[in-house]
């Protein structure tokens, strides 16, 4: 071979060609990594927004009772809004094509905002007409002015099956069952079957075991709405409810029970009224049926003091 690196034939010897490859390799190298356009990683956001977080829905009838966090004080101060996204698709083909597709706006600085309570958004959806057989997913994302969070968990409401109307009665409590203060009346219904469900025990053997609805209290004053939230907060397993000796109203007009206490700092106003409840039933998927008919009770009911502009009346330690 001679130092012109061909050989005898005229041919490239081997170390011409080794250096024609080492070239072509090059230029292969520069071409990938400079001319795609991204030399380096895109810089990430200076500032990412919180993502929505969990939600949580109570199903009804034709409604749904949708909440999710409050964002950091920050970003709640900044919400625009909230993004919804409603899709349905069949309950035996999730693959299959939506049969409906919604998308719909809820403006958070309008004359309604959006409410708040223990740390949560809460806002009363109103379902659509479902095709029958069919799933309604929800995606729900928080709005800001940078642009739109991560959507939260998403929400599979499966369609309920006939909840029956409950039957709701009213009784006095025994004098010796009266607790020392107000109440003394018991609020029960008749156990209705929900439907039977296949339980594994022992050694595997499935056995059948009944499953019952449950149950949800709610109260209010005669001629006012119902409110959104149940007296009891979780679904009641047991066929009563005792009346807690005293009913309180918040600032933002939620009933519960007792938690406005005399030391707490607040001037605070008792009073005897007549109270309306209803019971609705919950099925196992959390589902709640219509409400029963109402039945009246009288309760000592407390609320915040109110001034003559209206608001609540400044605690003492306010005036120091």
């Amino acid at each position: 071979m001679s130092g012109s690196g061909k050989d005898q034939r005229g041919r490239p010897g081997p170390a011409l060609a080794e250096r024609v490859w080492l070239a072509l390799a090059l230029a292969v190298v520069l071409i990938w990594g400079g001319g795609c356009g991204f030399k380096t990683p895109p810089e990430p956001l200076e500032e990412k927004l919180p993502p929505t977080g969990d939600l949580q829905a109570r199903q009804r009838t034709d409604s749904v009772l949708i909440s999710w966090p409050v964002p950091p004080r920050e970003q709640a101060e900044k919400l625009e809004g909230v993004r919804i996204r409603l899709e349905s698709r069949p309950l035996d083909c999730l693959n299959c094509p939506a049969g409906l597709e919604q998308t719909r706006w809820v403006d958070a600085r309008g004359a309604r905002p959006l409410r708040r309570d223990a740390g949560k958004f809460w806002l009363v959806l109103p379902l659509p007409k479902l095709p029958p057989g069919h799933t309604l997913r929800i995606w729900l994302a928080n709005v800001y002015p940078e642009g739109e969070s991560p959507p939260g968990t998403l929400v599979v409401l499966e369609p309920a099956i006939d909840i029956p109307v409950p039957t709701l009665l009213s009784e006095p409590l025994p004098v010796a069952d009266k607790p020392q203060a107000g109440g003394g009346r018991r609020l029960y219904w008749k156990q209705v079957q929900e439907r039977i469900a296949m339980v594994a025990e022992g050694q595997g053997r499935p056995v059948e075991q009944l499953v019952f609805f449950r149950g949800n209290i709610y109260g209010r004053k005669p001629g006012d709405p119902w409110p959104e939230f149940p007296l009891n907060r979780d679904p009641i397993e047991d066929t009563q409810w005792l009346l807690p000796p005293v009913l309180s109203v918040s600032p933002q007009g939620n009933l519960s029970g007792g938690r406005e206490q005399a030391g707490s700092g607040k001037q605070i106003e008792t009073a005897q009224v007549e109270m309306e409840f209803v019971l609705r039933f919950v099925n196992s998927l959390g589902a709640e049926g219509p409400a029963s008919a109402p039945v009246t009770a009288s309760v000592l009911v407390t609320a915040p003091r109110r001034a003559e502009n209206g608001r609540a009346a400044p605690s003492g330690k306010e005036h120091e």
